[in-house]
C-alpha cells in the first residue's frame, strides 16, 4: 500500500510539473540542450525564421527575419527569451535581422554585454523597443544612428 501511495504521489507531481511549466514554441538545437557541441558554441537555436548562436567568445549572433515568439502577445515572460539562461555568457552581439516589429527586452539582463553591432538590424517596422537594453550594466556605448524609429510607439 505504501508503495502504491509513493507511485501515485510521484505520478501526481509529474503531471503537475507538465501542466505548470510553460511549453516553449521555439525550437532549440541539440547544441543548447547538451550545453555546447564542441565546435565553439555555448548554445544555439531557432525560432520561426530567426536563428541565434552564442559562440565560445560570448558573441550572440541573431539572423533571419521576423519576430521571436516570446515577443508575441500582450505579456512577455523574460524566462522565455531563448538565451535567458546564458545572459551572463553574452559579451557582444551582432544582429542581421529584417522584418522585426518588436525588440522588447531583447538584451535585457545581459549584464556582461559590452558591444552590440546593430548596423544590419532593420528597425523600419519596429513599434516596440521597450527595455531592449534593460540592465545591460557593462554596455558603455551604443551606436543607434542607423535606427529608423518612425513607427516606434514604446521606447521606455
Amino acid at each position: 500500500m505504501k508503495r502504491l501511495k509513493k507511485w501515485a504521489t510521484l505520478l501526481a507531481v509529474a503531471a503537475f510539473v507538465m501542466l505548470v511549466i510553460p511549453q516553449w514554441t521555439l525550437s532549440v538545437s541539440a547544441t543548447e540542450a547538451s550545453g555546447g557541441s564542441g565546435n565553439g558554441e555555448i548554445a544555439s537555436g531557432t525560432d520561426g525564421d530567426l536563428t541565434w548562436v552564442i559562440d565560445a567568445n560570448g558573441k550572440l549572433t541573431i539572423s533571419g527575419s521576423g519576430d521571436f515568439t516570446f515577443l508575441k502577445g500582450n505579456s512577455v515572460n523574460l524566462r522565455n527569451i531563448p538565451w535567458y539562461y546564458y545572459q551572463s555568457d553574452i559579451k557582444s552581439a551582432v544582429l542581421d535581422v529584417t522584418g522585426m516589429t518588436n525588440t522588447q527586452f531583447l538584451f535585457s539582463f545581459c549584464n556582461n554585454l559590452v558591444s552590440v553591432d546593430l548596423s544590419r538590424l532593420d528597425t523600419s517596422q519596429v513599434i516596440n523597443m521597450r527595455g531592449m537594453f534593460c540592465a545591460c550594466e557593462s554596455l558603455t556605448s551604443l551606436d543607434v544612428s542607423g535606427f529608423d524609429t518612425s513607427k516606434v510607439t514604446d521606447m521606455s
